[in-house]
């Protein structure tokens, strides 16, 4: 399982975006720790955080 990934455009490998990709609570939200963990992450890199629930992710779209 991959918590955070990170697309890469060309050397310097410039960020595109990330995504976090974790559980939900039943109204579709992030759990605690997923939010604290995107929370975290645009912080520290300004960037905004793609969330998908991967229990629910559709692969073919």
């Amino acid at each position: 399982m991959v918590d955070v990934g990170v697309y890469k455009k060309k050397r310097p490998f410039n960020f595109l975006k990330i995504i976090q990709v974790g559980k939900t609570n039943q109204d579709g939200t992030p759990v605690k720790r997923e939010q604290e963990a995107i929370e975290d992450i645009e912080e520290h890199t300004d960037i905004k955080v793609t969330f998908i629930d991967y229990e629910n992710y559709n692969l073919d779209k």
